[in-house]
């Protein structure tokens, strides 16, 4: 969508007259106009080169700015134009984002790692230019035939520790109904958005196909945003014990005891939360706790607990964290 209310534009009654207009007639020019600049933008940052259609319309819908039920609806589909947000990934002054221009063989997988930066929402769309179709016939039966047309169906998806991320669906025979992750048959754009990411935690990102692409090969674009941070160290025990019989978070038991990195613990201001850890045995033992928030960390260590419970942290947020962190 475009804005198409109160836009300043030429009129006729003069050779230098202007007024404020409504209606498609503005709204058009304006995402046409819109589109325009960010070509120009990528042009002047690309030695010359300019997107392609594909990476283009990805660009606008991954930038969009999303109002009314999250994810794309049958009214104000994927958003309004958002052409700072746009120019901002093309720019990638942040170095939070990816823009690749890539090619998928029939019966291959394209995949990469991502690692979060925690600074925003980890989103990876992909979209591509389909092979053209077949015209359905002008019959009775091919009004409002809602049977899929893509002729090159490719799909995204990304997994991480605790679980899979699919792209938003629509489904046309309840227009009403919200978007949800699922498999998208129709489309030839897919949207995923990952909330709540956390800092350094490592998200695979795989690209596939249906059936058998037609030339042999798919052309498509990936925009990804959210990126950047450092990967989480990885600790392999020679001899790994089960120490750990239960984690318990914010009063709710962890049911994964030997790696909760992928567990966030939300945290308002002037609000304290406790954890704890209830070991298998009260032999004594060194423990170390780590809190993290946008690639800032704080490690405590508690040495020689031998209580079979033990809390272990306290996260006590007096100001904001921008201003103070205090961890007891």
């Amino acid at each position: 969508m475009g804005v198409g209310t109160d836009v300043l534009s030429t009129t006729n009654t003069s050779n230098a007259s202007y007024s404020s207009l409504n209606g498609t007639s503005m709204s058009a020019p304006n995402v046409g106009g819109s589109l325009f600049l960010l070509q120009q933008l990528y042009h002047q940052l690309n030695s010359g080169k300019f997107m392609r259609a594909a990476t283009l319309k990805g660009l606008v819908i991954h930038t969009a700015m999303d109002f009314g039920p999250v994810g794309p609806d049958y009214q104000s589909g994927w958003g309004l134009l958002h052409t700072e947000n746009a120019a901002k990934v093309l720019q990638n002054t942040s170095n939070t984002h990816v823009i690749r221009e890539l090619t998928l063989m029939n019966g291959s997988t394209y995949s990469e790692k991502l690692i979060a930066s925690g600074a925003d929402n980890i989103t990876a769309t992909i979209s591509w230019t389909d092979p053209e179709g077949n015209v359905l016939p002008l019959i009775a039966s091919s009004l409002n035939n809602r049977s899929p047309r893509l002729i090159n169906d490719l799909d995204i998806k990304v997994q991480d520790s605790k679980g899979l991320y699919l792209p938003y669906t629509l489904n046309p025979e309840d227009p009403n109904a919200l978007a949800k992750p699922g498999i998208n048959s129709l489309d030839n754009i897919e949207k995923i958005v990952i909330s709540n990411t956390i800092p350094g935690e490592t998200y695979t990102l795989t690209i596939t196909h249906k059936g058998v692409l037609k030339n042999g090969q798919q052309d498509f674009s990936l925009i990804l945003s959210g990126l950047g941070g450092k990967s989480y160290c990885t600790l392999n025990s020679i001899t790994p014990k089960s120490l750990i019989s239960k984690f318990v978070s914010n009063l709710k038991p962890i049911t994964n005891t030997l790696d909760s990195t992928g567990i966030g613990m939300p945290i308002e201001l002037g609000e304290t939360k406790t954890a704890s850890l209830l070991f298998s045995n009260t032999t004594a033992k060194n423990v170390r706790a780590l809190v993290d928030w946008i690639k800032m960390g704080i490690s405590m260590t508690q040495t020689n607990s031998s209580a079979p419970r033990m809390t272990f942290a306290q996260a006590n947020y007096l100001y904001p964290l921008k201003h103070r962190r205090q961890v007891k």
